[in-house]
């Protein structure tokens, strides 16, 4: 016999929320490269246009990533990669 499966709860205990959050992953291509300690200014919006979110951040790390060709090992792309880290 195959007991009922558990129903499990939203509820994680503690206060109900009251602010919201989005963490932010991937890359995407810039026009120009960026500095360490650079300020820039992200702005997040919504399907219609909608400002969600917006804040500042700062260049905290920039690395040279190799591209090689599989077949041949050789160099056929470097990529200047930044990290920018929100908030002050």
């Amino acid at each position: 016999m195959i007991s009922d499966p558990l129903q499990l709860s939203f509820d994680v205990g503690g206060e109900a929320p009251d602010t919201a959050t989005l963490k932010i992953s991937g890359s995407f291509e810039l026009d120009r490269e960026l500095a360490k300690g650079e300020t820039v200014g992200l702005r997040v919006v919504d399907a219609d246009g909608a400002v969600i979110a917006q804040g500042d951040g700062y260049v905290t790390q920039v690395a040279f990533k190799d591209r090689r060709d599989p077949k041949h090992g050789t160099v056929v792309e470097t990529q200047r990669a930044h990290t920018v880290k929100l908030g002050a």
